[in-house]
């Protein structure tokens, strides 16, 4: 036979302490009149403690907490705050290093020359690039 639904939320509350008095009859005379049953819920029930041992729970601060409206939040694994501050660091003290680098780079002076030549001569020179005129 399976385990039906009610049976395995009946077996899970128990595991996990949140069964009522209520379930805990149901439970108990389902177990009385079921053989296989018993047997799966032991093998759960081993499976459960072996694997997942119980924590100790804090039900006075829980209630107190739930009582006064407090919503704890767990602090995510990484603090993407941190890592943002150091990217803009970075960001900052490299853009200010080009920034200053090109101001004082050394600046090129561009001077315009002119050549007049009479009508009929033939004047030849060079440009700064090298090229012949």
């Amino acid at each position: 036979m399976e385990l039906n639904e009610k049976q395995l939320q009946l077996i899970t509350k128990e595991l996990t302490s949140e069964i009522s008095e209520e379930e805990e009859l149901i439970l108990e005379s389902e177990l009385q009149e079921n053989l296989e049953l018993r047997r799966k819920k032991e093998i759960l029930k081993n499976f459960w403690f072996n694997y997942f041992p119980k924590t100790h729970s804090h039900q006075i601060i829980q209630k107190t907490e739930a009582k006064l409206g407090f919503h704890i939040q767990p602090k995510p694994a990484l603090n993407f705050g941190f890592f943002y501050k150091i990217a803009a660091t970075i960001f900052l003290t490299v853009s200010l290093s080009y920034i200053t680098y090109l101001h004082y780079q050394p600046k090129t002076n561009v001077t315009l020359n002119e050549y007049v030549v009479l009508p009929g001569e033939v004047k030849e020179f060079v440009l700064s690039d090298g090229t012949k005129v």
